[in-house]
């Protein structure tokens, strides 16, 4: 009888199928007849398996970190019925041990030959137990020790510069070489067993490297020249075989004019139409894939097109997920890019989308210089007067959020942005006014450097730009911007042409 046994082959990290012959064990039974006493009916013997290992210990050996060598051990069913078992190795979660196969039944008087891999990740001894589960009510569990040891030697590491080969536009009857470098940037001798070129016949490789080998540090250059015999563009992989651990099986992707069918990574994430600033988004870019599978990607980020005044931008722009705070109202543009891991590059994907403020009023100050400080005021008039820094009635940097009107929040003011380096913007915005005459200031506090700027006030209405207006300012130039009324859930701004009724209290100071 035959049975099938798995086998881990010595040079490449795949599993190869053998066969192997059951081993017949000659076991003489004694079986019991009927008893003298009839009167008692029959005995009935129930059939058990009875499982017999034949190793007492596995010993892997010493193993090179990275690579990795194979054992066998065999189990024997000596029962009188099939002996079904599932094999294991314990505290295994990092799966250094392999064991083939994991579960299996032996027929009555034969043997399984199991396989066992061994690949340390580091150098340490690795001393486990491979338990055996079975239907042997005798032994239900059998637990052998295994053990092995990952020892620093000498290791290949292949380094391919480019991963890719682009020949650009060549025209029929005319060709063009590109070349790239093999590297051995490990300690052992690197050996290149193989090469093969799929795809494309328009490409050749000018100079044969099979069958080399190359000590630590040593390189070589390899040559490719295309030579379209189509109108249509062209692509094709080159596989190379080596001994290095960790890439026993690397491709280099040759183009040309285009590439043909070849299909780029394809950068994508959600793209929204509309926010309220100011808020942060989170872009995400996992959705980003390569058809070919040459990951993981790398991602790169872009803030392509912002509000002007808006100083924001991408703090982390190569993760695949990033936030982006929406400083200032206005249109946006972002891009994402993705590479695979031979470094082909996606076309960009674009997301446009516009920031408008959702509150019934909105505020927004920006300028056209750094290193300066200027201070948006919007002052609640009373008694026919505005109170500059006033904590009743001046909503600035130094009284963020006074309460106005009736109790709660809605109709009082929020500075929900305050810039000090800056560009700006500061922000004012209230949910739901209430009815009142509001006088609009702002204030260049603080000239770090920066010198005359152009101050611009935009003036958001239940989500529309009402009004934009821009002011040069110096420092300490107090600009009476107008004032806005609201009245029956209608705003109404009137930019200022005289001076209007300022008292200063100098409280923030």
């Amino acid at each position: 009888m035959l049975g099938a046994m798995m086998k881990f082959s010595q040079n490449k990290k795949r599993i190869t199928t053998h066969y192997a012959t059951y081993m017949p064990i000659f076991t003489v039974f004694f079986l019991m007849g009927c008893s003298d006493d009839k009167s008692n009916g029959y005995n009935i013997n129930q059939l058990f398996p009875q499982i017999v290992p034949q190793v007492e210990e596995v010993d892997m050996g010493e193993v090179v970190v990275s690579y990795s060598t194979e054992n066998m051990f065999q189990i024997l069913n000596s029962g009188r019925s099939s002996l079904d078992l599932s094999v294991s190795v314990s505290d295994n979660d990092d799966g250094i041990y392999t064991i083939i196969p994991e579960e299996t039944s032996i027929p009555v008087n034969e043997a399984m030959t199991f396989a066992i891999e061994f690949e340390p990740r580091t150098y340490l001894e690795y001393n486990r137990e491979i338990v055996i589960i079975s239907n042997d009510p005798e032994r239900p569990q059998l637990n052998i020790p295994v053990k092995g040891v990952g020892i620093d030697g000498p290791v290949p590491d292949i380094s391919i510069t480019p991963g890719f080969l682009d020949f650009g536009e060549v025209n029929q009857g005319s060709s063009r070489t590109e070349y790239f470098q093999i590297q051995n940037s490990g300690t052992g001798v690197l050996e290149i067993t193989d090469v093969a070129i799929t795809g494309s016949e328009d490409f050749t490789v000018i100079n044969g490297f099979a069958n080399t080998a190359y000590a630590q540090g040593q390189s070589t250059t390899v040559i490719v020249e295309y030579a379209p015999t189509a109108e249509e563009g062209d692509n094709a992989t080159i596989t190379i075989q080596t001994n290095d651990p960790d890439e026993q099986e690397i491709t280099v992707t040759l183009l040309g004019n285009g590439g043909g069918t070849f299909e780029y990574p394809i950068a994508d994430f959600p793209c929204p139409n509309q926010v309220d600033p100011p808020t942060t988004i989170s872009f995400n870019g996992s959705e980003s894939y390569d058809p070919s599978g040459l990951e993981p990607l790398s991602y790169s980020w872009e803030l392509i097109e912002k509000p002007q005044g808006s100083s924001t931008d991408f703090d982390d722009n190569d993760s695949p997920t990033t936030p982006l705070f929406i400083d200032s109202s206005g249109d946006y543009t972002v891009g994402l890019t993705v590479q695979n891991t031979i470094e082909l590059e996606s076309e960009q994907a674009l997301c446009s989308f516009t920031a408008i403020p959702d509150k019934s009023v909105q505020f927004e100050l920006t300028w056209n210089v750094g290193d300066s400080d200027m201070d948006l005021h919007l002052i609640q008039r009373k008694d026919g007067e505005y109170n500059l820094f006033s904590y009743e009635s001046d909503c600035c940097w130094c009284n963020p959020n006074p309460g106005w009107g009736d109790p709660g929040n809605n109709d009082d003011p929020d500075l929900s942005l305050d810039n000090r380096v800056g560009y700006g913007p500061e922000t004012i915005h209230i949910e739901s006014p209430y009815d009142g005459t509001y006088g609009l200031f702002v204030h260049y506090f603080d000239d770090k450097g920066g010198g005359a700027a152009t101050a611009t006030l935009r003036i958001y209405i239940n989500g529309t730009l009402d009004t934009e207006v821009p002011m040069v300012l110096t420092e300490r130039d107090l600009w009476q911007v107008g004032q806005f009324v609201y009245t029956g859930g209608v705003g109404t701004f009137v930019i200022s042409d005289e001076d209007i009724d300022l008292n200063t209290q100098q409280m923030c100071n």
